[in-house]
C-alpha cells in the first residue's frame, strides 16, 4: 500500500553569496547560519551513534501518528556531540530536538549544486569533473585547463553538497552524481527526485511511502551601516 506524506521543511545549511557571474571576487564568501532547530537536528547524521565518540543520544517518545499502515512516531530527542560556546538553544533547548517533523538539510560544498556553475547546474560542472576523472583523454587539452583554472580559483563547483534527511524514524545521507541522481550514502533502498523550478524533494522509500519537502527556510542576514 502505497502512502502520500506531504509538507515537510527543506533547510540549507550554509548558503554562501557570491559576486555575480562574470565578476573577479577576491573576498571570502558570506556563510549565512540556520536557526537552532535546524542546525540541532543537522547533527543526528554527522556522527554516527557510537560509545567511542562519547556521543549520548536519548530519546523520549511523546506520540505515534498511524493511519493506514504509515506510522509516524513523535519525540524530543537528546543528542550530545561536543556543545559549542555561545551556541544558540532552539524551542526545546539546546541539544533537544523535536523529531517527527521531517526536515532535509544541506551542506554546501563550493556553490550550491544548482547554481549557475553549480556541482549539477545549467553549465554540468559535475560532468566535466566526471569526464576528467574517469577518461581525460577524450577530453582536449583546454577544457582540461580551463577545468583545473576555474577549479582552482573555486569559480566552478567541483564537489557535490551533502544532503541528510530526518523524518520520523527514518534517516539518511544522500549526495547528486554528475548525472544529477540522487545516491544514498550508505546505500538506502529509496528514490529521490527534485521538484521542478527547485520547489524541493520527493521521497520514496522501500515501503513505497511518499514524503514531500517543499517548504523552505530561509535566513535574513541585515547589515546596519555606521554612525
Amino acid at each position: 500500500m502505497r502512502h502520500l506524506i506531504t509538507t515537510f521543511t527543506l533547510v540549507f545549511l550554509g548558503l554562501c553569496a557570491f559576486a555575480q557571474e562574470g565578476e573577479e571576487s577576491t573576498k571570502p564568501p558570506q556563510i549565512f547560519p540556520t536557526s537552532p532547530e535546524a542546525a540541532s537536528l543537522g547533527k543526528y547524521g554527522e556522527i554516527p551513534v557510537n560509545l567511542s565518540t562519547g556521543k549520548i543520544n536519548h530519546t523520549i517518545p511523546l506520540h505515534t501518528i498511524n493511519e493506514a499502515g504509515f506510522s509516524l512516531p513523535i519525540s524530543l530527542s537528546y543528542n550530545y556531540s561536543g556543545l559549542m560556546v555561545d551556541e544558540i538553544p532552539g524551542a526545546t533547548g539546546l541539544g533537544w530536538d523535536f523529531s517527527g517533523k521531517g526536515m532535509i538539510t544541506r551542506q554546501v560544498r563550493g556553490l550550491a549544486d544548482e547554481s549557475q556553475l553549480g556541482y549539477i547546474g545549467p553549465n554540468q560542472i559535475g560532468k566535466k569533473v566526471h569526464q576528467y576523472a574517469t577518461n581525460s583523454q577524450s577530453m582536449p587539452a583546454d577544457e582540461i585547463g580551463l577545468l583545473i583554472r576555474e577549479a582552482a580559483a573555486g569559480k566552478w563547483d567541483t564537489e557535490s553538497d551533502k544532503y541528510m534527511i530526518s523524518v520520523g524514524s527514518l534517516s539518511a545521507t544522500f549526495y547528486f552524481n554528475h548525472d544529477g541522481e540522487a545516491v544514498f550514502a550508505p546505500y538506502k533502498n529509496y528514490k529521490l527526485t527534485r521538484l521542478p523550478n527547485n520547489g524541493g524533494f520527493e521521497l520514496i522509500d522501500d515501503g513505497g511511502t511518499k514524503y514531500y519537502f517543499e517548504l523552505q527556510e530561509t535566513t535574513q542576514i541585515e547589515t546596519l551601516g555606521a554612525t
